[in-house]
């Protein structure tokens, strides 16, 4: 996810464990964080979630943005090794790295 700068104003004057700040919003949706890290990449806050099939992408954005301080959040499914070569198994066309099998988009 990455903060306004609002958000970022308001850590660096009363530093706070944001992790809290969304943990409700998502137990509300089914689902469980796990850890958070601060980045120096394109997002400032990578967290490791577990969350049920049902949470889709705009309830996963809601939930995170939902106290105002996140401007963005991208959610990118992670699998196991196992459950990644079950996927391949599924499939039935050839892929290139960068360009996964249907059936491992599908996973996710």
């Amino acid at each position: 996810m990455r903060y306004t700068t609002e958000a970022w104003s308001r850590l660096v004057r009363d530093p706070l464990d944001r992790c809290e700040a969304v943990r409700y919003p998502i137990e509300r949706i089914g689902g469980t964080i796990h850890t958070t890290f601060f980045t120096s990449g394109p997002f400032d806050v990578l967290a490791i979630c577990e969350l049920p099939d049902s949470a889709s992408q705009p309830d996963i954005s809601i939930a995170f943005a939902s106290g105002g301080a996140v401007a963005s959040v991208q959610a990118i499914p992670l699998l196991t090794t196992l459950e990644a070569m079950d996927a391949w198994s599924k499939s039935a066309t050839p892929f290139t790295p960068g360009n996964p099998p249907a059936a491992l988009a599908a996973a996710g």
